[in-house]
């Protein structure tokens, strides 16, 4: 991704609350909408599935069929502790509880040069904020 913008964000495939996980998979499907054509060129993104062992017989996949309308926009899973590592290089923590997860909220913007740009902790920000903030690092050179 060497000179592109990178929007990160981590989900929860089995989140059972609409307004955690499913908004920030929601703002970012409005980036989709609103840079269409950069995507690819300028701009990818990347959701980070934090509970990859529910990834298995193509759940991901179902998962990003539903919000992913550009291939740009990447779903990655990893192994347990790969995941945690990633998680934890951006503020993100999770840990089983009652047979959930309980988990932080991050969504980082990795500037062209790969060097850390924004890192919003929550879910607390409108799509439209996230998108005026990547259109400013996107306008940076």
């Amino acid at each position: 991704f060497a000179g592109k913008v990178v929007a990160v964000t981590f989900t929860y495939l089995r989140c059972p609350n609409p307004a955690y996980c499913f908004r920030l998979a929601s703002n970012f499907g409005q980036l989709q909408k609103r840079f269409a054509d950069r995507l690819g060129k300028d701009l990818v993104l990347l959701m980070i599935v934090i509970d990859p062992e529910y990834g298995e017989n193509g759940a991901i996949a179902e998962y990003a069929k539903i919000w992913a309308t550009n291939p740009n926009w990447h779903f990655l899973a990893g192994g347990v502790d790969q995941t945690k590592q990633v998680a934890g290089r951006f503020g993100v923590e999770y840990w089983k509880d009652e047979g959930l997860l309980v988990h932080s909220f991050g969504t980082a913007i990795v500037d062209r040069r790969g060097r850390l740009a924004a890192n919003m902790e929550g879910n607390e920000f409108s799509a439209k904020q996230l998108g005026d903030l990547v259109l400013n690092v996107m306008e940076r050179r």
